[in-house]
C-alpha cells in the first residue's frame, strides 16, 4: 500500500510508541502491533474498499494507546506525560483525513481547527499537571483526546449538503455512519489509559462495530444497491417512453415540417416557409424538453454514463467513457451535450465499429468539451448533405444543438479511418 504523508506520520508516531512499549513492556508491544493490523486490515473489510485509505491512519490510532501503557503507567512524569501526547498525536492525522472528505475550503480549514483546538489543549493539559495523577480535575485531557478525531467527523456529518441530507439515501447515511464510528474509534482506544489499564471497553466497541456491519451497514448497501436497480429500471422504462415519442414527432411530423419548408422555399413562399420554420422550432423544442431526469438531477457526466452502459451491448464491443466534470456547466449546455452525444453514439453504433470512445470534460473555467470517436470506415465528406437530401436529420439535429449554445461542432473522419466528432463550448 502506497503510504501518503499523512499515513507516514501516522506510522511515524507509532514506530515512538513501539520503541517506548519494547523498552517497558513488550507484551504491550505485540498487543499493540496485533491490534493495529487487525484495526486496519479490517476496516476497509467491515465498510469498504472506499475506506482503504484510513487503513493505515486508523489502526495507527488504534495501536498508539496500547503502545502507549508503559509510558502512561510509569511513576516519571515525563514519560506519563508522553503517554498522553503520542496517542494525541496520532490522532491527528486521522483527523486530518476526515476533515479533508470536506470540499468547500472554508469549511474544511474549520474542520482542521476543531480537531487541532482539543489537541492543542490536551497536549497543554498534560504538560501543566506536571505528573502522574487520576482525580477529577486529570479527567479533562482524556476528553479532550477524545474529540480530536470525533469533532471533525461530526463537522463533515453535519455540514454534508442539505440536499443530500434529506434524500435519505442510503449510500450517504452509510457513510455517515462509518465517519461516525472512524472519529469515535481511537477516543474509544484512549479507554485503556486511565487508571489500571483495561482493553474491556475497546475490544467491546470492535465487536459492536463488527455487529454494526452485520445488522446495520449490509442492510443499507443492499437498499442502496435495490435503490439503484428500481431507479435504473425506472430512468429506462421513462427514456424508452420519451425516446418513442420523440421519435414519432422526429421520424413524422418533424420531419415533414422539414420538407414542407423546403419545398415553401423553392417555391418562394417566403411567408409560408417562415410559419412552417416556426413550427419546426416550436416541436423540435417540444423534443427536447424530453429529457433524462438522470440528466436534470446528476448533470451530463452522470446522463453520460447511463447513455455508455444503454449502448454497448447493442455496439458489438466496447464503449468507453472517459469522464472529467468537477463542475456542473449551464443546464442548456448539458442537453447539447446529451443530445450530440446520443446522436454521435447512435450513429458510431450504426455505422462504426467498436472500441468507442466518449470524452467529457469540464474544466475549471466552465470550458465543456465532449469527443466521440469510433473505428469504423468513416466518414465521407459528403455525407451530411446526403443525409439531409434523405431526410435523415440526426447530422443537421447536431449542429442546431451546437449553434443553440454557441458551441462548435466539428465531425471528420480520421486519416487512418474512424469519425470523429467533437463539440467545444466556452462561457462568455
Amino acid at each position: 500500500m502506497r503510504l501518503s504523508v499523512r499515513d507516514a506520520l501516522a506510522v511515524a508516531v507509532a514506530v515512538l510508541a513501539a520503541v517506548s512499549a519494547g523498552y517497558g513492556d513488550p507484551s504491550f508491544l505485540f498487543w499493540g502491533v496485533c491490534v493495529g493490523v487487525l484495526v486496519g486490515v479490517g476496516w476497509p473489510w467491515l465498510f469498504g474498499q472506499q475506506w482503504r485509505e484510513a487503513a493505515w491512519l486508523i489502526g495507527c490510532a488504534v495501536a498508539i494507546p496500547i503502545l502507549c501503557v508503559p509510558l502512561h503507567t510509569s511513576n516519571v512524569s515525563s514519560a506519563w506525560a508522553w503517554g498522553l501526547v503520542l496517542p494525541t498525536l496520532g490522532a491527528l492525522p486521522l483527523a486530518e483525513f476526515i476533515a479533508s472528505r470536506e470540499e468547500e475550503p472554508r469549511t474544511r480549514n474549520g474542520l482542521y481547527l476543531s480537531a487541532s483546538l482539543p489537541a492543542g489543549g490536551a497536549v497543554a493539559l498534560v504538560f501543566a499537571q506536571g505528573g502522574p495523577g487520576y482525580g477529577s480535575a486529570s479527567a479533562l485531557p482524556y476528553v479532550l483526546m477524545g474529540l480530536v478525531a470525533l469533532l471533525p467527523a461530526l463537522g463533515v456529518i453535519v455540514t454534508t449538503k442539505a440536499a443530500a441530507a434529506s434524500s435519505g439515501n442510503p449510500s450517504t447515511i452509510s457513510d455517515r455512519l462509518t465517519l461516525l464510528a472512524l472519529g469515535a474509534t481511537p477516543g474509544v482506544a484512549m479507554t485503556i489509559l486511565p487508571g489500571n489499564p483495561s482493553p474491556v471497553l475497546l475490544a467491546a466497541w470492535l465487536v459492536v462495530l463488527v455487529v454494526w456491519r452485520r445488522y446495520a451497514i449490509i442492510p443499507l448497501l443492499r437498499v442502496t444497491q435495490r435503490t439503484r436497480h428500481e431507479r435504473d429500471l425506472t430512468i429506462t422504462a421513462i427514456e424508452v417512453e420519451r425516446a418513442r415519442i420523440a421519435a414519432d414527432l422526429h421520424d413524422d411530423a418533424l420531419q415533414e415540417l422539414t420538407a414542407l419548408v423546403r419545398r415553401l422555399d423553392s417555391a418562394g413562399d417566403a411567408e409560408g416557409a417562415e410559419l412552417a420554420r416556426g413550427a419546426a422550432e416550436r416541436l423540435r423544442a417540444i423534443c427536447s424538453d424530453l429529457r433524462l431526469p438522470l440528466l436534470d438531477d446528476l448533470g451530463a457526466g452522470a446522463a453520460l454514463e447511463w447513455l455508455v452502459a444503454r449502448m454497448e451491448p447493442m455496439a458489438g464491443g466496447a464503449v468507453h467513457l472517459e469522464r472529467v466534470d468537477a463542475r456542473r456547466p449551464p443546464s442548456g449546455v448539458e442537453l447539447a451535450v446529451f443530445r450530440v452525444a446520443q446522436e454521435a453514439l447512435a450513429n458510431a453504433v450504426t455505422h462504426g465499429r467498436p472500441p468507442i470512445t466518449v470524452r467529457y470534460r469540464v474544466d475549471d473555467s466552465g470550458h465543456v468539451s465532449l469527443s466521440v470517436d469510433d473505428l469504423g470506415a468513416g466518414i465521407e465528406p459528403d455525407a451530411a448533405e446526403r443525409a439531409l437530401a434523405a431526410g435523415r436529420l440526426g447530422m443537421a439535429n447536431m449542429q442546431q444543438r451546437a449553434e443553440q449554445i454557441g458551441a462548435l461542432l466539428d465531425v471528420r473522419r480520421w486519416p487512418a479511418g474512424g469519425t470523429h466528432v467533437t463539440l467545444e463550448w466556452r462561457p462568455e
